[in-house]
């Protein structure tokens, strides 16, 4: 496009000046039937309306960045910070794996400034999801999709840490240990599409994977967005993790006080490495920039067209000044003639800017309809 623009303004000049008289400009000093004046308008009206439509596209992408952040995620990310510890290949599993994330539980709530921790299998917007095979009873499936769902291992407190309240019933406690009755939470979206017109408290639904499980469903909770802001959220199945072998990954989660953010991030590395020295703290960070990374894209886009649309308003400015110096040069005689015949200061201005007035006006009213026309 550079190098096409480059060319264009090479030749463009060349062309318009091939009908010059050269007796005529040696004589007056002035180049009849020149319409270079008139171009340079309609050049600056398309500058004028390509400049909007890029100022508009900056305010589109923008609001697409607002919305996206302003949108309900099901959850509150301020003042939580996530990290991830993995089990594989240090030989832990099972109840001795359970007691050491006990402990690294216990541990992270005393530290000064945390109001609550947890841990789960999948954390909001990581974009992991564990997907295990089930059973309702009472369910018609359409689909083999239909028959694998979304089971997310949390411990207590996942949904107080996390800000997801409990739209019915009681969410997962202490009390939920193996030796208790297996239960379960779901999501209103998982309700709605496994339970339609049906009370899902207290149905039974079978969820399989290294072990099959059997879980009475204790009650329901927001739809929570696990992928991405722009994929809506997942239709969730929440089982205690005490409840459940514990194996591999899990994600830790932590709910701090206002304005302690920093400290426990500083904190959190020594106190796990202190009671799980073989397992590294992978990926610790806040949950707002997770958000903020799930948002890139969208910013990036709305930082570049906005500075791109300064640019092209003041690049804009320029042409129009130039347009105005341009008309004022070739017509400096006439303005005089008219001055010397009681033109007074408003009349003249008038009569110098009123055509620089419709180059503009013609510019916004073409850019708002390629704007309009864009924006669909």
């Amino acid at each position: 496009l550079a190098l096409l623009t480059g060319i264009l303004f090479s030749i463009g000049p060349v062309w318009l000046t091939r009908r010059i008289n050269a007796e005529d400009l040696r004589v007056t000093g002035r180049i009849q039937g020149w319409h270079g004046a008139r171009l340079g308008r309609v050049l600056v009206a398309a500058q004028v309306a390509l400049s909007l439509m890029v100022v508009v596209a900056a305010a589109f992408f923008g609001a697409t960045l607002r919305n996206l952040r302003g949108q309900d995620m099901g959850f509150s990310g301020n003042g939580v910070i996530t990290f991830s510890l993995d089990a594989d290949g240090t030989g832990l599993e099972g109840e001795p794996l359970r007691a050491l994330h006990r402990r690294i539980l216990e541990r992270l709530n005393a530290i000064q400034g945390v109001e609550s921790a947890t841990l789960a299998s999948v954390s909001p917007l990581s974009g992991n999801e564990d997907g295990k095979r089930i059973a309702i009873p009472g369910f018609a499936s359409q689909s083999e999709g239909d028959l694998i769902a979304n089971v997310n291992t949390v411990s207590p407190d996942y949904f107080t840490t996390f800000g997801i309240s409990i739209l019915r019933c009681r969410a997962i406690t202490e009390r939920d240990t193996a030796a208790s009755p297996h239960v379960a939470i779901i999501s209103e979206g998982a309700a709605s599409y496994y339970f339609p017109g049906r009370d899902p408290i207290g149905n039974r639904i079978e969820i399989k994977g290294s072990t099959t499980l059997t879980p009475e469903i204790i009650g329901v909770v927001p739809n929570v967005m696990y992928d991405d802001l722009r994929a809506g959220a997942e239709r969730m199945f929440y089982v205690p993790f005490f409840q459940r072998p514990a194996e591999g990954e899990y994600v830790f989660a932590i709910r701090t006080a206002g304005g302690q953010e920093p400290f426990v991030l500083r904190q959190v590395p020594a106190v796990v490495n202190a009671m799980a020295p073989h397992m590294p703290v992978l990926s610790l960070t806040t949950l707002t920039r997770q958000i903020d990374v799930r948002a890139a894209n969208e910013r990036l886009l709305a930082t570049i067209s906005g500075y791109l649309g300064s640019l092209a308003l003041i690049l804009a400015g320029i042409g129009i000044y130039g347009i105005v110096a341009y008309t004022v040069a070739r017509r400096t005689a006439e303005l005089g003639l008219r001055i010397a015949l009681g033109a007074n200061r408003r009349h003249v201005l008038w009569y110098v800017a009123r055509s620089t007035i419709v180059v503009i006006v013609a510019g916004v009213g073409l850019g708002i309809v390629l704007a309009l026309g864009a924006s669909d």
